[in-house]
């Protein structure tokens, strides 16, 4: 027993992991060169990242950023400010009148929205789950 559990090490796939495995400063770095040049979300991109180590621990650099874009939904200062957006722009109230549209709860929205694992934040950037 005690040799297959020495053997164990050798069957596993660790050279896998550091040859994909992306530190954060290659992420940035990678952005940088092949995407908007600037650095603008770079800061997203960095709470995107911390938020999901273990994540985007299994994952190159090219994947974080595919990964990032399909999540990454903007800066908000609140998901409340986020939620009044989507009902605006997807016209969720649209063809309701206006009297029955006043009562929508736009605060109990955006926190279901974070509470059912739909949205998380960090301040000030917004992410799909």
């Amino acid at each position: 027993m005690q040799d297959l559990l020495g053997e164990l090490p050798k069957l596993g796939n660790n050279k896998r992991k550091k040859e994909t495995m992306a530190t954060l400063e290659e992420v940035l770095e990678y952005d940088l060169e092949n995407y908007y040049g600037e650095g603008y979300r770079s800061g997203a991109l960095t709470a995107y990242y911390n938020n999901s180590p273990s994540y985007c621990a299994t994952l190159g650099a090219d994947e974080i950023l595919e990964s990032f874009e399909e999540a990454y939904l903007g800066e908000y200062d609140s998901i409340l400010d986020y939620a009044y957006e989507l009902v605006s722009d997807t016209g969720q109230l649209d063809g309701i009148p206006s009297f029955v549209a006043q009562y929508f709860d736009y605060a109990s929205f955006a926190r279901d929205m974070e509470l059912g694992g739909d949205v998380w934040y960090d301040r000030p950037y917004l992410f799909r789950s």
